[in-house]
């Protein structure tokens, strides 16, 4: 495992680009248990340390599990970009999810 974390780390300098970690959800089953959630939740937030950790950044993906400072860090002109839709939609006509967590 240390070997494969250089490697990507190695990798992550010379191309400057994300690290991309290949997560696939099994969506075909409607009820899913709280520890099946909670572990879902888990091995996002730890896969996106694991890319900070290596000064990479990650894609955001649809749920929204991770905090508002792993997204800070990943992003750092993120409020740069929520002060400007506050400028051209001062009335929060236009939200989603993603603004209404990590936006506001």
């Amino acid at each position: 495992m240390v070997a494969k974390i250089k490697l990507v780390a190695a990798l992550r300098q010379r191309t400057n680009k994300a690290i991309r970690f290949p997560v696939l959800a099994n969506r075909s089953k409607i009820r899913e248990s709280a520890g099946q959630i909670l572990r879902q939740v888990l091995r996002t937030t730890d896969l996106i340390d694991l890319a900070l950790g290596l000064d990479a950044t990650y894609y955001l993906p649809y749920q929204l599990f991770y905090s508002k400072e792993q997204l800070r860090k990943a992003y750092p002109r993120v409020d740069e970009f929520f002060a400007t839709k506050k400028t051209y939609d001062p009335d929060e006509l236009f939200t989603n999810k993603f603004y209404e967590k990590y936006g506001k």
